[in-house]
């Protein structure tokens, strides 16, 4: 490629990282020490209902976040009004945890995790009718 004038504009890099099932009690200690000296509230979410108010600032947040990435490009009020419609019906709660402020009640940081559809596509052989949608449902409700 290189000899026909084209040249490398950006490097990628992976990594794989393996979190255990249990954190050492030292993790969990020192994680109360840093939630209580910052004045931030971990939050977990029980029904779907509990997550609009988060929606759109969890949207926002990202999109701070993510302006200096290469080739991303910020979602619009239009946009995030139809990705939070969209995907917070189908979200696993277990798979979100947003972190407030607690002094004015501010979103400041989101996890957002997804379940690997991998075993599902490859049961499904990547195919989606008759019945690979049956494995990725299974895979998205966690019962893979």
């Amino acid at each position: 490629m290189y000899r026909m004038g084209y040249i490398k504009d950006q490097d990628w890099v992976e990594f794989l990282i393996t979190i255990p099932r249990e954190l050492p009690d030292r993790f969990l200690r020192a994680s109360e020490i840093v939630k209580r000296r910052s004045g931030v509230e971990v939050k977990h979410f029980a029904r779907k209902d509990d997550v609009y108010p988060y929606a759109k600032d969890i949207f926002r947040l990202i999109n701070k976040a993510y302006k200096e990435i290469y080739g991303y490009v910020e979602l619009t009020e239009r946009q995030i009004d139809y990705y939070v419609d969209m995907y917070i019906p189908m979200l696993r709660l277990d798979f979100l945890t947003v972190v407030i402020r607690q002094e004015d009640n501010k979103l400041i940081g989101v996890g957002i995790g997804l379940p690997s559809m991998s075993t599902a596509l490859q049961k499904s052989r990547g195919r989606f009718m008759p019945t690979g949608w049956y494995h990725l449902y299974k895979a998205l409700k966690g019962k893979d």
